[in-house]
């Protein structure tokens, strides 16, 4: 490898210098697939029911839908303020957020 070192491109470089370029090289011509990740809701659809919005903020809290429900605790920061509660959301059709207005409402 050394002997490659020497002569790779023209420039004279120590062994560990030639390791580096060539994980580069080899790093640089594989090429990983990203897994679709899951889709969110749009912007536009966020509003649940009237004026129930999910809005994050700064402190945590236990989620009260999954302590009403008896489900595995979860802490969030998200929060509805019609409503005054925590409650856990991903964005998806089955959040705690989501699940509490349809349920709960």
């Amino acid at each position: 490898m050394f002997i490659l070192a020497k002569n790779y491109n023209g420039i004279k470089s120590e062994l560990k210098d030639a390791r580096i370029n060539l994980a580069k090289e080899l790093i640089a011509s594989y090429s990983c697939r990203k897994r679709p990740g899951r889709q969110l809701l749009s912007p536009v659809s966020r509003r649940l029911c009237s004026d129930h919005y999910p809005l994050k903020r700064k402190t945590r809290a236990r989620c009260q839908y999954c302590k009403q429900t008896n489900a595995k605790r979860k802490d969030t920061q998200w929060y509805c303020e019609e409503c005054s509660l925590y409650l856990f959301h991903q964005g998806h059709k089955n959040d705690c957020f989501i699940q509490y207005h349809k349920h709960m409402l």
